[in-house]
């Protein structure tokens, strides 16, 4: 699953993440009994499983079965309608600007990356920075693409805030001020693999 790039939300049904870990017996005794018979893919298996118990998810509790059918329902419609955005196909067709500014991700490094795109206004930044979400969004556990930078900045800076994080995690949030915004941010992305477009970025302070 790691290897075609999907997006993935595992969903725990008559099991917790814990036994899907490989943390309780559930598994365990299961896997122990095919190692005789086959070897390597059960250790495909276990690392496989390991990799779903860690990623967020959804487990079936006293909700009642119905529901969670269609919260998982609205879930996956909300991913299809939000993450990709609407390019023209002009820059598709571009592909050297492209190639260019994947080069510069490195998506096999573990580092921060910081990549900007700049130019006179129409030459076509947005559309190329659209072209790359709809590319990656797949390889990363939360991706947003934040327009109006500039202004919201220099306005409502909360808001900016907000917008951010609610793209991120789906959900409203509240921030009274910006130092909260930070924190919450900053908790928000801590050791996980994040996708985040700034778009009409013109300060250093507007990243920060």
């Amino acid at each position: 699953m790691t290897k075609l790039n999907k997006t993935i939300i595992p969903i725990f049904y008559d099991v917790t993440p814990g036994d899907v870990k490989l943390k309780t017996n559930l598994y365990v005794n299961s896997l122990k009994a095919h190692e005789d018979k086959v070897d390597k893919p059960v250790t495909e298996w276990r690392e496989a499983l390991k990799h779903a118990g860690g990623r967020s998810g959804r487990e079936l509790n006293q909700a009642g079965f119905v529901k969670f059918c269609m919260d998982i329902a609205a879930e996956v419609v909300k991913e299809l309608k939000t993450r990709e955005k609407l390019i023209t196909e002009s820059l598709v067709e571009d592909k050297d600007r492209v190639e260019a500014i994947k080069s510069l991700l490195d998506m096999d490094s573990i580092d921060v990356r910081f990549v900007g795109i700049h130019g006179m206004g129409g030459v076509g930044k947005t559309t190329l920075a659209k072209v790359i979400f709809n590319e990656f969004i797949g390889r990363f556990e939360h991706c947003s693409f934040v327009d109006g930078i500039q202004k919201l900045s220099r306005t409502e800076p909360t808001k900016l805030q907000r917008k951010l994080l609610g793209s991120l995690i789906k959900s409203n949030i509240k921030i009274p001020d910006t130092d909260d915004g930070v924190k919450h941010i900053k908790d928000l992305l801590a050791a996980k693999k994040v996708l985040i477009v700034l778009d009409d970025v013109d300060q250093r302070e507007q990243i920060q």
